[in-house]
């Protein structure tokens, strides 16, 4: 669905573990552009300012533009012979962009629950071959804003060319990428109808994290702007935290881990909350025999993991937070991270997508803007979000939050 109407003649089609080895290759990217490790301890490759070299930068791109060609060609291969989708989805895309002059909301519908693990933000649907080396950047690899334009300024000299290099080749940067959960119900476009009094966040924080780290990245948030109503929890009263509907964001800053429990199984996850290890099934136990029910009716929060490989997942994946948290604990959407970031690095983008939700932007804007703002140091880890929510989420009512 692309700005909420369908046009393509036939839906895409991936198998599973087709699906499972595209998202491997593709958080393996990230990660490398991201870190490595030296003598057991993770090592960040951007500077103190999470920017690196132009070349660097380059490179990333060059790396995980190969990975998301492949998955395009892998997704739009039709085994009758027919290429129309593959050949005109991006100029389709890029119509919408330039004659309504925004990103267009690209929303993926997936009928099989829970079977493909697909990172969309990393779809790359420039054509370029195999060797990454003779890719040609665009001039809009150097010239990302702000303010970013809807449309890459260069997109008519990509036209019947191959090999080119582009932001705008990347869905994630390209428009509005929006994976509805399956909840059985109607999807929030807004979190809480009600007054616009002050935003209420609700921070499950982690103990096992770098102190200083941690309380800079709070002050900041504190302090604005925008300013919300910040409270903390951690370790075993979180659970009583969550309980009544007295927050519009739920954001777990923390450490997560995999719950290894078979060596050729998949691993599940949990969040290391201090004291306690959170794992999805405590929230289903929770809203058996703690919480309401219904749980959050009316002001369904949006819930935020801003931890390692808080959202990864596999075909094979046997518990994960984004249904636990949409389908059991009545949340509006779940947004995580796809890879293992450093604390600095995770704590700098939140800040930057924060802002952007308490400024009344949708998830969609808040996130898009927090990608390109990454982009423009070098950075490429905005792609290492997905937020698994309607793209026109707020926080507030457009009039409300203007009041």
């Amino acid at each position: 669905m692309v700005n909420g109407v369908g046009f393509l003649d036939n839906p895409f089609a991936i198998g599973a573990t087709a699906a499972d080895t595209s998202a491997l290759n593709a958080r393996t990217a990230l990660f490398d552009s991201h870190a490595e490790v030296s003598g057991g301890t993770l090592r960040s490759r951007y500077d103190s300012t999470f920017g690196k070299s132009h070349a660097a930068y380059e490179q990333d791109l060059r790396r995980l533009a190969r990975e998301g060609a492949g998955l395009y060609a892998r997704l739009f291969s039709s085994p009758t012979g027919d290429h129309t989708v593959a050949f005109t989805l991006p100029a389709l895309l890029r119509h919408e962009a330039h004659v309504r002059g925004r990103p267009p909301v690209l929303q993926i519908l997936d009928d099989r629950f829970d079977e493909h693990a697909m990172l969309w933000s990393m779809v790359y649907d420039l054509p370029v071959g195999g060797d990454s080396s003779r890719y040609e950047p665009c001039p809009a690899v150097r010239a990302y804003g702000p303010p970013v334009p809807p449309v890459c300024p260069w997109s008519e000299e990509h036209l019947g060319r191959g090999n080119v290099l582009c932001p705008y080749g990347f869905w994630g940067l390209s428009c509005m990428v929006e994976q509805p959960p399956t909840v059985h119900r109607d999807l929030e476009t807004v979190v809480f109808p009600g007054p616009a009094e002050d935003i209420a966040l609700l921070a499950a924080v982690g103990d096992s994290l770098n102190e200083h780290l941690t309380i800079m990245h709070f002050d900041r948030l504190r302090q604005g702007p925008p300013r919300c109503q910040l409270a903390t929890a951690t370790g075993p009263e979180v659970a009583d935290a969550l309980a009544p509907e007295a927050m519009d964001i739920v954001y777990f800053y923390c450490h997560c881990g995999y719950d290894v429990r078979t060596e050729t199984a998949a691993a599940d996850r949990y969040l290391d909350l201090g004291g306690i290890r959170m794992e999805p099934l405590d929230i289903g136990m929770w809203a058996r025999t703690v919480w309401d029910d219904p749980h959050w009716p009316r002001r369904r929060p949006l819930v935020v993991l801003n931890g390692c490989h808080t959202t990864e997942t596999t075909s094979g994946t046997l518990n994960s937070f984004v249904p636990a948290f949409t389908l059991l604990a009545g949340a509006s959407g779940v947004l995580g991270t796809e890879v293992t970031l450093e604390q600095g690095l995770a704590s700098w983008a939140m800040e930057e997508l924060l802002s952007r939700l308490l400024g009344g932007a949708t998830a969609g804007e808040a996130l898009h803007g927090t990608r390109w703002a990454m982009l423009r140091r070098g950075n490429v880890m905005g792609l290492a979000y997905t937020a698994y929510c309607l793209a026109n989420l707020t926080l507030r009512p457009a009039k409300a939050r203007q009041e």
